[in-house]
């Protein structure tokens, strides 16, 4: 114990120094950036061109966190930038007395926040990468139009300076102190959405929908509040823009730009929290300032495009992170340190962490999940025929069958991945199959997946965080914003999620990222997910592949719980000796239809299963 409590000191000091380091680095580049018009100069040229990298530096952060974040990639937000900028610009040219800053951000955020609804709005309705060929095909026709558009002022654009009654009261070093400050705001709500609830799901999403959806995410309505965080963000640039330059013209909105802003989130690393905002000076501020390149711009961002694509695909800032001087915490795990529990025995592993446990006994302990007459094809083939199937409360019920007899299929079904062709899905009285796959999560129907489905990037104990607050009361803004009621969730969450961990006896993997950890673990945490859930019912797809014996022990002794608390388990597994001895029930399936359902006693006297699925002369053998 005192070697276990030195090395965590020691780990907490580490942790100390590189966070006050940080701190000091962060705290020493934001004030050389207000002192930057003092060092390299602050004539009129330099201040405008100052000003035209802040106003990108917006879009590339709004562009961080579609495209970081919830891997939404608007190609062409370029096309939002025009709009929110075109905004600005026509309200300053009919309304010039009366038109300053804030009111043209106003304008350029809800124009901008308005042309990333129009345009993600049907894309992301079509699956795939339609959202960046539709945004792409945006950042052309836009500039397009526009030069032959007489209303926006053709190819010449809208030039504010030649409006007599409009005076920017802002201007010189005070404007720019302005909009670097708005840049650093922008920046900062990016880091702390990140760290959100709203962030945790938006991970989720980037990690598969699947899993999103298992977690009861809406993920059509997440994927639009992205795009259009991000498209307000662009809007806001776009405003801020036509401001600091007085003009707004097609060429301002080149589909060059749309390039030039990706190749920026790439060098500074999509997915970091302040790598737009690093990405963006450097690659804006090379474009700006040095033009003796600029018609060599193409095959320069174009190079380092490819070059960080496939040698630095996480960007500067996350590779200056994991530099030994910032990071000497170990970021991987093998394999027998991963699986080696806390407590001597996975049994005592186990009662230690069961008075602590997240799972919880549910009060409505007599609603029964039933399958009725469900029936699923795919082309010709009936994958599931005629299914009835109930799972009470508090029960475990096994479902066995050879590969391809539609297992996986009826767990699809019951979850809402699949569309039933016939039958019903009910909980007491309330059709499920009438709903969608995340409202049927948020009903109470957890599942596992046959791979595990993990945030890989984040630890083992961020992953389970999300599932806990999916049900605790707290709003967007609060956990965004840090408010009291935001904070006391996530520490709830947090504290929750540990026992549900510990539960399974992997607490001391919770600051591992997910993707280091072997196969048999990351199988332990997707369950520790479930649990944090308290879901009424779980699905389990094969949850024993890849286990050890002491995992396995530990997943018998959660299942059970999870029923003697009043959840109900559908457990699907070809270790039929585990599924007869925790199983109340078994159904085997055969060629997608129930070929017995009885008790493990039962089925263990069958000759009929026997022969057409265990391949055993002797039932009895199925026990061995």
């Amino acid at each position: 114990m005192t070697a276990v409590g030195s090395e965590r000191r020691g780990a907490l000091r580490q942790i100390t120094l590189r966070r006050y380091l940080q701190f000091a680095g962060i705290t020493t580049l934001t004030a050389l950036a207000y002192a930057v018009p003092t060092v390299f100069g602050s004539n009129d040229f330099r201040m405008v061109s100052y000003n035209q990298v802040l106003a990108l530096l917006l879009v590339v952060i709004g562009l961080g966190i579609a495209v970081g974040h919830a891997g939404q990639y608007i190609i062409g937000i370029s096309a939002i930038f025009a709009a929110g900028a075109y905004s600005a610009a026509l309200v300053a040219e009919h309304f010039p007395t009366h038109t300053g800053l804030l009111l043209m951000c106003a304008v350029g955020a809800a124009s901008g926040g308005a042309a990333g609804l129009v345009m993600g709005s049907p894309s992301l309705r079509v699956a795939g990468f339609y959202l960046g060929l539709v945004s792409l095909f945006a950042a052309l026709v836009v500039p397009a139009v526009a030069e032959k558009w007489d209303f926006v002022g053709g190819s010449l654009g809208i030039p504010l300076f030649t409006v007599l009654d409009f005076a920017p009261a802002l201007t010189g070093y005070k404007l720019y102190v302005i909009c670097l400050t708005t840049v650093l705001v922008a920046a900062v709500f990016s880091w702390a959405l990140m760290h959100s609830r709203v962030g945790q799901q938006f991970a989720a999403l980037n990690s598969s929908e699947q899993l999103a959806t298992s977690m009861g995410i809406t993920v059509y309505r997440t994927k639009l509040l992205a795009i259009f965080i991000a498209s307000v963000l662009a809007g806001v640039g776009g405003g801020m823009y036509a401001y600091t330059q007085q003009l707004m013209a097609p060429a301002s909105s080149s589909p060059q730009l749309s390039i030039y802003l990706f190749v920026a989130l790439i060098v500074g690393g999509a997915s970091a929290s302040f790598g737009p905002l690093v990405g963006g000076t450097l690659v804006l501020a090379f474009n700006q300032f040095f033009t003796a390149w600029s018609s060599y711009n193409g095959l320069i961002f174009g190079g380092l495009l490819i070059v960080f694509a496939v040698f630095l695909p996480d960007g500067v800032v996350l590779q200056l992170s994991r530099l030994r001087f910032w990071n000497r915490t170990p970021c991987h795990v093998d394999s027998a340190s991963a699986t080696e529990p806390a407590a001597s025995t996975p049994t005592e592993s186990f009662r230690t962490a069961s008075a602590h446990s997240a799972i919880e006994r549910r009060d409505d302990s007599h609603a029964t999940l039933r399958v009725l007459s469900a029936r699923r094809s795919f082309g010709g083939v009936r994958a599931v025929d005629g299914v009835d199937l109930e799972l009470p409360r508090g029960s475990i019920h096994g479902l066995i069958g050879s590969n391809g007899s539609g297992k996986t299929t009826l767990l699809n079904l019951i979850s809402g991945f699949y569309p039933l062709d016939d039958g019903q899905v009910m909980v007491g009285d309330a059709r499920l199959d009438r709903i969608s796959p995340s409202a049927r999560a948020r009903f109470g129907i957890a599942r596992t997946f046959q791979t595990p489905k993990l945030i890989v990037d984040a630890t083992a104990l961020a992953n389970v965080v999300p599932m806990v607050e999916m049900r605790l009361r707290c709003t967007a803004w609060e956990s965004v914003l840090r408010l009291p009621r935001g904070v006391r969730t996530h520490r709830q969450a947090l504290t929750e999620a540990r026992r549900a961990l510990k539960a399974l006896g992997v607490e001391h993997i919770q600051d591992m990222p997910a993707g280091t950890l072997p196969h048999g673990t990351q199988r332990m945490v997707e369950l520790a997910r479930v649990l944090a859930a308290r879901p009424k019912f779980v699905l389990v797809d094969e949850p024993a592949a890849g286990l050890s014996p002491r995992e396995l022990d530990l997943l018998i002794a959660a299942l059970k719980r999870l029923a003697a608390a009043g959840t109900g388990v559908l457990l699907i597994e070809h270790n039929v000796p585990m599924v007869l001895e925790i199983a109340d029930t078994v159904t085997v399936m055969h060629q997608g239809s129930c070929l017995f359902r009885g008790t493990p006693n039962e089925l263990r006297s069958d000759t009929q299963v026997a022969d057409a699925f265990l391949g055993l002369s002797d039932p009895l053998d199925t026990a061995s």
